[in-house]
């Protein structure tokens, strides 16, 4: 029994630093003027939960329309800019759409309100 919740124990170790190693290589956030700033075609990988990552599309156009396609799912939504702060609204997900930016380059994470999935995304080229 203490064997299997050391094992627990590790486990969640792991499930908690791996996360956090992988954010200390991101560049800092930074703030959007206007939907200008974010607009264009985004490539990336989103999770679900604990499920298996998958490759994700996010075209955001310059009229605040968002697209979001992965595996054979698409939804439709919008993006607003408030105070600096950009956020996505795809109907039954919403939340903060982190703009970073740096010599690494620039990336957008999408993280919705309940934490339904996790996307990391970049511009495609």
């Amino acid at each position: 029994m203490i064997a299997l919740r050391s094992a627990r124990a590790a486990w969640l170790a792991v499930l908690i630093a791996v996360p956090l190693a992988g954010c200390a290589s991101l560049p800092p956030e930074k703030p959007v003027t206007s939907i200008s700033d974010i607009a264009g075609e985004w490539r990336g990988t989103i999770r679900f939960g604990l499920g298996p990552f998958e490759f994700v599309n996010v075209t955001i156009n310059p009229d605040s329309t968002m697209v979001m396609q992965w595996g054979i799912n698409t939804k439709w939504g919008r993006v607003a800019v408030v105070n600096g702060r950009a956020s996505f609204d795809l109907g039954i997900w919403s939340g903060p759409l982190y703009y970073l930016e740096g010599p690494q380059g620039r990336f957008l994470i999408m993280q919705p309100v309940f934490g339904a999935f996790n996307a990391q995304l970049t511009p495609l080229k």
